[in-house]
């Protein structure tokens, strides 16, 4: 008999980041609660499947239809594309809400671990299930966040996206934390632990080497022949494109966990759109970082913003060959990092305590 309590994840599945995190979460939980997964949005990608898979204690795995987030041909958030996305979506949306009742409720989880996930988070809210939400974004809500100043009309929009997608994608649980690459002040009354970024175990097992190619991750948007335009001679390894093939020395990977990670830990510097989660990797093994947050997204401006005081560059567009040649080391707290695993574990026990029989 199956005496382990019993945890839901729910993870919203458009962005890599976020079901990512939801591996980690299950890797460090999964030695003191029966864990099951549960994506919402899209179709999860085919590497986290794969990663799920291959998992030594697997979990169940699930997955409904939820909102999401729209792009343009440029790789921005476009809001009226979204708008338009949810409008169409929102019948079937409505369909589907009653297969995620009957799921949770079969289920009956003695808690749930929500990252940036509304529909199941609703539900939770709505019948009294102990709800644990999870995520980058909520430092948003923080007083003493550091936060781009809204100085033009480009910000103003990008932080009213946010407010209008918070306000879609956002709930408040019993116990809320917020993920952020350095300490965050908290006051009492924002009910709200900060943690430090929950990279995978595996990347703690790899140490910094000096390597002499640049890293790309791109998780969204088409930068394909700007890459091929301005790497031609440099060496190159990309991932995000799905695809195995070299050309001149450009190497595209398709996604790989622990392959990334050592193409990460011996590079030379790495360039991306300003996310979260591989910008944390990079910057613990202190690689030169050049970051170019997607367009219209006032979150990643952020993430930039806060990257840059730990030593990343940050620019409006994707320069390669600069990439390649910068120099300049990044520094965070390395302890204060590789904390997060026991810190995550000790919240969740103590939430969950009071629930289990």
């Amino acid at each position: 008999m199956e005496l382990r309590p019993k945890i839901l994840i729910a993870v919203q599945s458009q962005y890599g980041g976020h079901l990512a995190r939801a591996l980690v979460y299950q890797e460090i939980l999964a030695d003191q609660f029966r864990i099951t997964l549960a994506t919402v949005g899209g179709p999860p990608a085919a590497w986290f499947l794969k990663a799920v898979d291959a998992l030594p204690d697997k979990p169940a795995l699930f997955h409904f239809p939820g909102p999401a987030m729209a792009e343009d041909s440029r790789g921005r958030i476009s809001f009226s594309r979204t708008t338009l996305q949810y409008c169409r979506d929102l019948g079937r949306l409505m369909q589907s809400s009653g297969g995620i009742a009957e799921f949770v409720l079969r289920l009956q989880p003695h808690l749930v671990i929500s990252d940036f996930e509304p529909r199941i988070a609703s539900f939770c809210l709505r019948y009294r299930v102990p709800l644990v939400t999870i995520d980058a974004h909520r430092r948003f809500y923080l007083r003493d966040c550091p936060r781009p100043p809204l100085r033009s009309p480009g910000v103003l929009r990008d932080y009213a996206g946010m407010r209008a997608a918070m306000l879609l994608m956002h709930r408040t649980g019993d116990l809320n934390i917020a993920l952020s690459l350095f300490p965050i002040a908290t006051r009492a009354k924002e009910a709200t632990c900060v943690l430090p970024p929950l990279i995978r175990r595996a990347a703690f097992e790899l140490e910094p080497r000096s390597g002499e190619h640049l890293l790309i991750y791109h998780n969204s948007g088409g930068e394909k022949q700007d890459i091929l335009k301005q790497c031609r001679g440099i060496p190159t390894i990309v991932y995000g494109y799905q695809t195995d093939e070299t050309i001149d020395t450009i190497r595209f990977k398709r996604s790989s966990s622990r392959e990334f990670l050592e193409d990460l830990a011996g590079c030379r510097a790495y360039t991306s759109r300003a996310g979260f989660e591989s910008v944390a990797e990079a910057l613990y093994y202190g690689k030169p970082c050049t970051l170019a947050p997607q367009g219209r997204q006032y979150e990643q401006r952020m993430n930039g913003d806060h990257a840059a005081r730990l030593g990343a560059v940050t620019t409006s567009r994707f320069d390669y060959r600069a990439a390649y040649e910068n120099q300049r080391q990044t520094l965070i707290d390395r302890h204060w990092l590789s904390s997060a695993h026991d810190r995550f574990r000790e919240l969740i026990v103590e939430f969950a305590d009071p629930f289990v029989p």
